[in-house]
């Protein structure tokens, strides 16, 4: 099994391949719950190896990063502890907000790139707004993080079923 620093090279490296210069990755499933989502769903725990439930991850060719809120500062710290992947905690003077990150690091006539299934249109329109100014691209339909873990689970196939009225 890889390390948290061999899956963000593998990550990078793809990214490389690809002429990707950052790529997200938010918790939300293709529903947009953000948290106790399907192990399907868990790209931002496999690629930063933090199990909280709140948060994403940005990787640019020189920068990893887990944005995360209060109640998982402790559990992050421990969990990124020998990683190069650097906490960056949430609403927290000094970190920026991680849309505006993507926005900041994308270079001028660069690529973002995500899973689009699991980002909402309203994120999608802001960054694309945003990115128009740098003539930067978005790439919506990349799912690297699947292509990197050899062992990911399986989509949920569970039928759906309704509760009571109660």
């Amino acid at each position: 099994m890889m390390t948290v620093n061999e899956r963000v090279a593998s990550l990078r490296k793809l990214m490389k391949e690809k002429g990707i210069d950052v790529y997200y990755i938010p918790n939300e499933d293709d529903h947009l719950s953000e948290e106790y989502t399907a192990d399907y769903f868990k790209a931002k725990s496999y690629v930063s190896g933090f199990s909280g439930e709140a948060g994403c991850v940005i990787v640019t060719k020189d920068f990893a990063g887990l944005w995360t809120d209060g109640r998982y500062f402790t559990q992050a710290e421990d969990e990124l502890s020998g990683t190069i992947v650097e906490l960056m905690r949430l609403r927290q003077e000094g970190v920026p907000n991680p849309l505006n990150f993507l926005v900041d690091h994308t270079p001028k006539e660069g690529t973002l790139a995500f899973d689009g299934s699991v980002v909402s249109a309203e994120n999608f329109l802001f960054l694309k707004k945003a990115l128009t100014k740098k003539d930067a691209k978005i790439l919506n339909d990349v799912d690297l993080v699947n292509d990197i873990w050899p062992e990911r689970p399986a989509m949920p196939k569970e039928s759906i079923f309704v509760l009571e009225t109660k």
